[in-house]
């Protein structure tokens, strides 16, 4: 009985102990054991960083532009200085070409404008050339071949006015057109209202002023005012358009003086003279091409 005792005891004790081992065992393991923080709470997935980006773009080097071939001075340039050596009174080689380039003109006047002439607006391919005189430069303007041209620092020196302006023609109520005939001014032509504006503005532009005019003028054109009027003798016998105009000029002091004024009159205006008369039994002033 005491054997049976002894046995059940030791039995018992043996998986007392075992049940103990045990329980140490897997609670060893569960503490060394690191959390799979991960697995519960996915936010706290650290994201594997990309490999970083190499530009390595390298832009193509442009090109580098050609320069444009500097034009070679026309040939009729030395034409040109003989001329101005001429005018100067010089020798050709005391003139030196200064600079030079070919350029487009917005029309016929090749950029220098004669007063008094009308150009047709087209555009006019050419060359601008400047010569140099004792530090003085002198400026030529002329078509591609030389056979138009301008010597444009002349013109500055002409004298110009609009004569539109300076008498104010604008006022005028009416204008008789005569012309001369055996000795007698025989009016041809009256105008007044549209007709009359129309003529006026064929001289509402700069016009050349010229000296002492010797020439028998074939017209007389009288612009009538309000109490007043004004007479301007044109176009001479061998077909020059000259004119001139007198009017009295009142001087502070009292004294009054017969001043004439002569002008290059413009083509629109020779034009128009031109189809005035062409009804007129005698000969007319020809048409001008």
């Amino acid at each position: 009985m005491n054997n049976k005792r002894q046995i059940l005891l030791i039995t018992v004790g043996a998986f007392l102990t075992l049940f103990i081992i045990v329980i140490i065992l897997v609670s060893n393991f569960s503490v060394n054991e690191t959390p799979d923080y991960n697995a519960i709470n996915p936010k706290f997935v650290t994201p594997t960083p990309l490999p970083k980006e190499i530009d390595d773009y390298k832009p193509k080097p442009s090109p580098t532009p050609e320069p444009t071939p500097t034009p070679e001075i026309p040939s009729f340039g030395g034409l040109f200085i003989a001329e101005l050596s001429n005018k100067l009174g010089v020798l050709p080689a005391n003139i030196t070409v200064k600079s030079y380039k070919d350029v487009t003109f917005p029309d016929t006047s090749l950029g220098c404008p004669e007063p008094g002439r009308m150009y047709a607006q087209v555009l006019t391919p050419g060359w601008k050339i400047i010569f140099e005189n004792n530090s003085r430069t002198y400026i030529y303007h002329s078509n591609l071949d030389g056979s138009n041209y301008i010597d444009c620092t002349s013109l500055e020196d002409i004298e110009a006015n609009n004569i539109i302006n300076e008498f104010d023609l604008f006022r005028s109520i009416k204008i008789n057109i005569k012309r001369l005939k055996d000795g007698e001014y025989i009016l041809i032509n009256e105008l007044r209202d549209a007709e009359l504006d129309i003529f006026i503005e064929t001289l509402n532009i700069p016009i050349k002023v010229v000296g002492n005019i010797e020439c028998k003028f074939l017209y007389k054109v009288i612009f009538d005012f309000e109490g007043d009027s004004l007479d301007l003798n044109c176009i001479c016998e061998d077909g020059r358009n000259y004119g001139e105009i007198e009017y009295l000029d009142n001087q502070d002091n009292g004294d009054t003086f017969l001043i004439i004024k002569g002008y290059e009159l413009p083509d629109n205006f020779m034009n128009l003279i031109g189809k005035y008369s062409s009804s007129l039994e005698f000969p007319g002033l020809p048409k001008l091409d």
